[in-house]
Order: C-alpha cells, then sequence, then structure tokens
C-alpha cells in the first residue's frame, strides 16, 4: 500500500458522527468508527492531538466517550449474558481491566510483619498434620 496524504477531514464532521455512531455501535470500537470516517484510527488520534495542542479536546474527549461507552456496553453486555464472558474479559482488558484484584494487588505490595508470618505458618503447620494437640 503506498504511502500518501492524509485525506483532508473536517474535525466538526468527524464530532458529528459520534452521536450516530455511538447510537447505532454494539460495541463501539474506535477503529471501526475512524474507518466510517475514512480515515484510520492511527490519524485520528494524530488529528486528535493536533487539535488539542491548539487548545480544541474536543476530539479527544470525543475518543473517550467511545471507549467509554465500549467499556459500558461491555461489562453490562458480559454481566448480562448478552457477550461471551471470554470475549467481554479480551476486550476489557484492552481498555485497561484486569483480572488481579486491588486488594490482591495490595496484598503483594505490603510487607508481612513477623507475627502475622508466624501465626500464617503455625496455621499451615496444623492444617497439614503436624500438630501438637494430638491431632493427624
Amino acid at each position: 500500500m503506498a504511502k500518501g496524504r492524509p485525506p483532508k477531514v473536517k474535525i466538526n464532521d468527524i464530532l458529528a458522527a459520534v452521536g450516530p455512531y455511538l447510537e447505532d455501535a454494539d460495541p463501539p470500537i474506535v477503529a471501526e468508527f475512524a474507518h466510517q470516517q475514512g480515515i484510520t484510527r492511527q490519524y485520528l488520534y494524530e488529528l486528535a492531538a493536533t487539535a488539542k495542542k491548539r487548545g480544541d479536546a474536543r476530539l479527544s474527549d470525543a475518543i473517550k466517550m467511545l471507549s467509554e461507552a465500549k467499556e459500558i456496553k461491555l461489562e453490562r453486555g458480559g454481566l448480562s449474558g448478552r457477550y461471551s464472558p471470554s470475549v467481554a474479559i479480551f476486550s476489557l482488558k484492552q481498555l485497561g481491566w484486569s483480572d488481579k484484584g486491588q486488594a490482591e494487588a495490595a496484598e503483594d505490595d505490603r510487607e508481612v510483619d513477623p507475627l502475622t508470618a508466624a501465626i500464617t505458618a503455625e496455621i499451615e503447620r496444623r492444617t497439614k498434620g503436624g500438630g501438637d494437640d494430638g491431632t493427624e
């Protein structure tokens, strides 16, 4: 594919297309939206960055709305069974979701104090049948 000059597009035309796309898309996909506008997803991001540098964040905000709408539809669809759980999980991970819960992450990051470590070791020892109370 030959590289050429990106197509001339008007940000206002792209912005006007966001609402109708959100109403019809299930779930909305940024790459699909860009394709419908006759541009690539990367070029859409470049347009948004350029506009934002000039003080116009409307296109950046619209792209965020597309991603948030996708996230909402995937979560609701995954919970309701409308979407396959594996497809919903895969897509949500692309949006930054993680399988690891906050509690697990916090637990991994903190040090265990010596008393907690000793109690945990004693519980494990007793549950493995090596307790001093006569149980095996």
